[in-house]
Order: structure tokens, then sequence, then C-alpha cells
């Protein structure tokens, strides 16, 4: 599972482990085990003198098998990551099944949910600053504020930016086909037609879907890790944030939200 953040994947996890015959992860690193293991024998000198390339796909194929060794009695298991987007190496490395599970947003809506969040944590030099007002200074503004805040989310290194290129990626190369695009307004306004696609994209009959009374059956410690208590909480009921982007953001962060949601381009 991939796509932007802010846009569903937690909820999207949720509900996919209301099927019995499935189980969907927090994000882990997975892929980052296999990407730095695949990265650390290729530069070794002992398997340049003499490489073997099958015993590196058999240890990449057991990173993820040994990762969920304790999930053999699901015919499905979803692993969480964005940086799934665009490894179709590491994908076929790992002798994943494609289609990826895509969650996206309208951009101007995953940056409020951003600002949102940043202001139920104010940071108040105790504890740990958020990774977004940790980004704004290495970025080198002056200030922290929901502005600059907002334009390191966006830039081509912010956790929105990136992404979002990464999706450009797909569309420019045409591995559309390779991912299954969830829209977080689906998700949320229409939830059990969007999982019945889910469940079919991943081989597997439809089940009714539970949308009051939720809970994850993760418990990633986000304030800890992030410093955004509630960065990864599902609410108990399903429902749309009412509150518009246009009452958070400035008029220069919702123009150059325009136009960005590649995954409608015809």
């Amino acid at each position: 599972m991939a796509g932007l953040p802010r846009s569903g994947s937690t909820l999207l996890s949720t509900l996919i482990n209301q099927h019995p015959e499935a189980y969907s992860s927090a994000s882990t690193p997975v892929f980052d085990m296999m990407a730095n293991a695949n990265q650390f024998i290729g530069n070794h000198e002992l398997y340049k003198a003499e490489p073997k390339e099958s015993a590196v796909y058999e240890l990449m194929k057991s990173i993820p098998r040994s990762w969920y060794h304790d999930k053999t009695d699901k015919q499905v298991v979803v692993d969480k990551s964005r940086a799934w987007t665009n490894q179709f190496q590491y994908i076929e490395f790992g002798e994943f099944q494609t289609p990826i599970l895509t969650c996206v947003r309208d951009l101007d809506e995953v940056i409020a949910s951003f600002i949102r969040l940043v202001k139920k944590n104010p940071f108040k030099g105790e504890g740990k600053m958020n990774f977004i007002d940790r980004d704004v200074v290495l970025q080198g503004y002056d200030e922290i504020n929901d502005h600059n805040r907002c334009l390191t989310l966006i830039g081509g290194t912010g956790v929105v930016g990136r992404h979002l290129n990464q999706l450009r990626d797909i569309y420019e190369n045409k591995n559309q086909d390779k991912i299954h695009i969830i829209e977080y307004n689906d998700l949320v306004e229409d939830t059990q037609a969007t999982m019945d696609k889910v469940f079919e994209a991943m081989k597997l009959d439809p089940v009714p879907i539970k949308k009051e009374g939720l809970k994850s059956i993760h418990a990633e410690k986000d304030a800890e890790i992030y410093g955004l208590e509630g960065m990864h909480t599902v609410k108990s009921k399903i429902e749309k944030t009412k509150e518009q982007p246009k009452e958070l953001l400035g008029e220069e962060i919702l123009k150059a939200c325009e136009d960005t949601a590649i995954w409608r381009t015809k």
C-alpha cells in the first residue's frame, strides 16, 4: 500500500483488516530493509569478487516473508509503505503482487489536514518537534509559520511533494496498470463500493464493511516518533472533515495545489 499522506491509508488498513482472509500492516521498514540489503551486498568487495545473483534474489524474497512470519494464516498480506509507489524492481524481488493499493486525495485537502494536525500539537519547547517544522528549519526558512509549512510540504523534497512526483512518474511511464487508485472521498463517502473494488483487486471475495465502532489494530507511536499525536488515529465513525482547505490555506498555496490530481488525467 502506498500513495499520498493524509489520504486514508490508515483507514484503508483498518477496513482491510475487517476481512477474515486479509491482513494490512501499519507503515513498515520492509522496503528499506530490502533496498539497504541489496545496496550493501552489491557494493561489498567479496560479492563483487564472486557475484551470486540467485542468492540475492532469495534474500530479497526472505525479508518480507520473515517480517510476516506470524501472518501465514492470511490469504493476503498488505505491506504499507509509501516507498513502494515507484519501486517495481523490489516488488519483483520480493515477489509481491500488483496492483499497489494507492491512496490519493486533492492536494489542498492533504495540506490542510497536516496544518490541522500541527495546530493540535503545538510545540512548546518540550518533547519532540514535529517533522514538518523540523523540515521547515532544514529548508532554511527564517520563521516557522503555516505558509512556510505548506511550502515545505509541497516542495520537491517535502513529504507531500516527493510522493506526488512519484505518482507523476507512474503516469508518465505508463505504469498506471500496476496501481489501484483509492480516492479518499470515495473511501469515506462510498465505503462499501470502494472496498468491494479493493477486495477484487486483492482477489478476495467482498465482505460487509462496518463503518462505526472502528479501531485500528495498530498502535503507532506518533508523538514519540513524528511529534504529531493522532497522525495515525482512526476515528470510530467514518465521516469527512467539515472544515474546508480555503479556511486554512492562503491563496498562493491553494493556487499551487490546482491541477495536481494526475490520477484523474485521461
